[in-house]
């Protein structure tokens, strides 16, 4: 301002010199006439002036440009800047004519949003058509009143960007009244992108929801172990009331001075060292209890990787022990107990093998006697009576064997006898000797022998049989009408042993599917009732799948009720080349 002072008083001066050089001029005529040398010397001296003016404001002039050169430049430093601060921080500006309801978006307005400057129309309804629904009912309200009061605003929103998507937007304004106007006329402000701060406050909310609804004790303490953070859980396993009156007392507190010296010193080394660690801590009530933990203790550590506290995870195992303690008793009770019945169990099995042997002697001996009785001369009612003893002798002599196999198979005393064997004649001799069996009821036995399957092998030819006659057995007792098949065939060999699989089908009455898992448990019968239409102990197919499983093969059962029952058991047999 002082220089423009000194420019317009050099301009007047000029003026005033120009004057006197027009005045000079206009009396030349009559100053020639009366002193002609004064004259010549006014002029010269006018003109002079004059010429020094001008120049003299020629260089005002010049250097009045060269400091609005200046200035302007300056101007475009500051308005450059400005356009860098609103780029590089993600604000975007609005200004808004209250009068005419003009809006004007900056670029980056638009851009934070993923629009391109000129996508959408600059018009207040466009802020409008983006605010969230949810933020409408809040935000506009607002920005109504602080109109009206013509105070600055800074309120937070969302904005849904061009993906669909909601932003954070932190909007500050200000409305001012131009010249004597009563209510504002015009409004500027900036919208900031605060998206990534709002998430990380979700985050950190859900953070600490977590930590304070876990079912663990958390604590975080300075690296000197003062405690600054404890949730509820924490507070109520160590007995106090409230967090606040624990901040800032040290971990001490918390332990006894032995397991402070021998536990905790010791973890926190390890702790700092390591970075984390987990172990068993023992800790302290307030009421002066103790009681066990597991803890696990990490270090905490700043955006530059330094240090500043402890963060501990502490859950009270005290139930985990009893409950460890009590499982303890509890197997070695029932390893007792198992050990009792395991010695309970081979007494039975022993017992029931010396009563069958013992039993088998004298019923051999009175079958032995009815067949002598059966060949002299008898009428017709005496051999009714004969054949009856016979027959049930011989079931009960049936009984009494496998009772005594069983109870050889449990006790371990059942060992194999192998020797060489022919296979086909061992199958023919067991379907011959169940035929007649099957032909008392009417029943059919159908056998089928590949010619691939080898004839001699080695192996165990009287267990082997044996199992063929229970499950052929089981076939003639739940069958009434149809036939029984067997089916011999080789299922794999190498070059020094052959896998045999037989294959017992028959029309039966078949077995139900929540019954095939336990029809080779040993005693188990379908039809357990007092009044039960089949006979026998239960004892056939366990011995089945004792004797294959003692041959180091597999028994397998496929059935359908009131369709029949096909039985699968292969055996791994050596083969004979003599």
């Amino acid at each position: 301002m002082v220089k423009n002072k000194v420019a317009h008083t050099h301009i007047i001066l000029l003026l005033l010199g120009a004057l006197l050089f027009f005045w000079s001029v206009s009396y030349i005529p009559n100053c020639v006439i009366s002193n002609p040398l004064f004259s010549i010397w006014l002029i010269r001296i006018a003109g002079i002036l004059l010429l020094t003016g001008i120049f003299y404001i020629m260089n005002c002039l010049r250097t009045q440009i060269s400091m609005l050169r200046d200035e302007k430049t300056a101007l475009i430093k500051r308005y450059e800047r400005l356009e860098l601060t609103i780029d590089t921080g993600e604000i975007g500006f609005w200004d808004w004519d209250l009068v005419t309801d003009e809006v004007y978006f900056s670029p980056n307005y638009f851009i934070m949003l993923g629009y391109q400057p000129d996508e959408l129309p600059m018009k207040l309804s466009t802020w409008l058509m983006l605010l969230h629904p949810e933020d409408k009912e809040r935000v506009v309200p607002k920005i109504q009143k602080y109109v009206e009061q013509a105070t600055p605003y800074a309120v937070e929103f969302r904005m849904q960007c061009k993906d669909k998507s909601w932003k954070w937007i932190s909007g500050r304004g200000k409305y001012y009244n131009i010249g004597d106007a009563d209510r504002p006329q015009r409004a500027f402000g900036v919208h900031v992108d605060i998206n990534e701060r709002k998430l990380a406050e979700q985050k950190n909310r859900n953070l600490a929801t977590v930590i304070e609804q876990a079912i663990e004790g958390i604590a975080v303490a300075d690296l000197d172990g003062y405690l600054q953070y404890a949730n509820p859980v924490w507070v109520k396993m160590h007995g106090y009331d409230s967090a606040d009156a624990l901040k800032n007392k040290h971990i001490k507190i918390f332990h006894t001075e032995e397991q402070f010296r021998n536990e905790v010193l010791v973890f926190n080394e390890k702790v700092k060292h390591t970075g984390m660690h987990k172990g068993e801590v023992g800790h302290l009530r307030k009421d002066g209890t103790t009681f066990p933990t597991v803890m696990t203790t990490a270090l905490l550590k700043d955006e530059n990787g330094k240090p500043y506290g402890i963060a501990g995870f502490a859950q009270d195992i005290t139930e985990q022990i009893q409950n460890k303690l009590k499982k303890k008793q509890t197997d070695k009770a029932l390893a007792l107990a198992l050990k009792k019945a395991e010695h309970a169990n081979k007494a039975k099995s022993e017992f029931l093998a010396n009563m069958s042997h013992e039993l088998r002697t004298p019923m051999n001996g009175i079958l032995g006697m009815n067949s002598l009785l059966l060949k002299t001369k008898l009428n017709e009612e005496q051999r009714e009576y004969g054949d009856i003893i016979h027959k049930s002798g011989m079931h009960l002599l049936k009984m009494i064997n496998d009772i005594l196999n069983y109870s050889q198979i449990d006790t371990g005393k059942m060992v194999l006898r192998i020797a060489k064997f022919n296979l086909i004649k061992m199958v023919t001799d067991t379907i011959d000797l169940m035929t007649l069996q099957a032909q008392e009821k009417k029943l059919s036995i159908q056998c089928h022998i590949s010619s691939k399957t080898p004839s001699l092998l080695i192996g165990d030819e009287k267990v082997l049989q044996k199992i063929l006659v229970h499950l052929i057995d089981n076939a003639i007792k739940y069958t009434f009408q149809g036939e029984i098949s067997i089916n011999v065939g080789l299922a794999a060999e190498d070059a020094s042993y052959a896998d045999i699989q037989f294959t017992i089908k028959d029309t039966g009455i078949g077995i139900p599917d929540d019954k095939q898992e336990t029809i080779f448990s040993a005693f188990y019968q379908i039809d357990s009732s007092s009044t039960k239409q089949y006979g026998g102990t239960g004892l056939g197919l366990a011995l089945a799948k004792q004797l294959v499983t003692l041959m180091e093969g597999n028994i397998f059962v496929e059935s359908t009720p009131d369709i029949g029952s096909t039985f699968w058991f292969s055996v791994r047999l050596k083969k004979c080349w003599d």
